[in-house]
């Protein structure tokens, strides 16, 4: 069984501390894990994110607020769940590299892959659909609106058709359209190409501004 621990300083200590050990009773994390550390995110990034280590180590960071703190947790959990589960094949050598494009449409992509699955449980999510559909612009802005709505759509219901592998995540993030020729078709249709930004201040500035050459 796992050992949870809290760090001093959280006002909703023992309400995060419950959640923590239901959730993974819940999710049969308990059992393979053997440390769960609770502790304050970093004040210049006050977001949700966990750190797992090999030994099955976990320091799970996590806003010291009760709004949707059930969704945020199950949400970071699933990432755990994910990283240990074999069928996924998670290896951290693979993760795409700090600063660039591809790392953001990577870790989009894996949000979405679990809030997806988390809604259709009928479970408390970190977003709802809505929100990550709007997200899209912020990864593939070269796109048009309607195809981004289609894409979405799409990698919304991936999980109907079996569980995801890091290795295909890491492929979509490379090529959205990787495994659907119709999506991909339909938009060169409509004249559109994918760019492959190599930062991430690349893709927020087209994001924001466009292509300011065309």
């Amino acid at each position: 069984m796992a050992e949870i621990s809290v760090a001093q300083g959280f006002r909703n200590e023992q309400v995060i501390l419950t959640q923590v050990e239901r959730i993974l009773k819940e999710m049969r994390l308990d059992g393979r894990l053997s440390n769960v550390h609770v502790k304050h995110p970093p004040a210049e990034a006050q977001i949700d994110n966990n750190y797992l280590r090999s030994e099955g180590l976990l320091k799970l960071e996590v806003v010291d607020s009760l709004g949707n703190l059930e969704g945020r947790l199950r949400h970071e959990l699933m990432h755990v769940f994910d990283q240990i589960d074999e069928a996924f094949g998670y290896r951290a050598k693979d993760v795409p590299k700090a600063g660039t494009a591809e790392l953001r449409r990577y870790k989009y992509l894996w949000n979405v892959y679990i809030d997806s699955r988390l809604i259709k449980a009928e479970k408390p999510a970190y977003a709802s659909y809505y929100s990550r559909e709007d997200e899209m612009g912020e990864c593939w802005p070269e796109l048009s609106e309607d195809t981004r709505k289609e894409l979405f759509d799409y990698l919304w219901n991936l999980s109907d058709k079996g569980s995801l592998t890091q290795k295909q995540l890491i492929q979509l993030s490379k090529d959205v359209f990787k495994f659907s020729k119709d999506l991909k078709a339909k938009s060169k249709a409509r004249g559109e190409k994918l760019r492959k930004f190599k930062t991430l201040e690349e893709l927020k500035h087209f994001a924001e501004w466009g292509d300011v050459h065309e």
